[in-house]
């Protein structure tokens, strides 16, 4: 019979399952920061081929100054949208997922994604007129 044991001596989310006539199984649970939004790959993946954030951004005026610009107007929208899709439906989020490796993979961006005020200036930039029917 199988049987699992934890050990309060052992690290804290270790544990270790020892099966009859096998290979004793160590499980380490301590492997770091993990994200369970892999599903991204997978909508960036359509989104690269559809083109649908490329062409949606580009009926967003971006009337700031380029020379201060961080975040290109197509990276604030994949990062809203795809946070949207991941279960996050405001900003609020933001500030947790603008380091999460796995929305930075998506987005295509190395460093941190823009923070909670940008994206709520991102999404006040689209006006009721043109944007919004585009």
């Amino acid at each position: 019979m199988s049987k699992s044991k934890t050990n309060s001596a052992d690290k804290q989310g270790q544990m270790t399952l020892d099966l009859p006539n096998l290979k004793r199984i160590e499980q380490d649970f301590d492997g770091g920061p993990v994200c369970s939004d892999g599903g991204l790959l997978l909508l960036r993946k359509a989104d690269d081929r559809l083109d649908l954030a490329a062409l949606a951004s580009l009926t967003i005026r971006d009337e700031r100054r380029q020379d201060a610009v961080k975040h290109t107007t197509i990276d604030l929208f994949r990062q809203r949208i795809y946070g949207i899709a991941s279960g996050y439906e405001d900003c609020n989020d933001a500030a947790k997922l603008r380091m999460d490796m796995m929305h930075q993979l998506a987005v295509g961006k190395a460093e941190t994604l823009a923070s909670q005020a940008s994206l709520s200036r991102f999404e006040n930039l689209a006006d009721a007129t043109r944007q919004l029917y585009a």
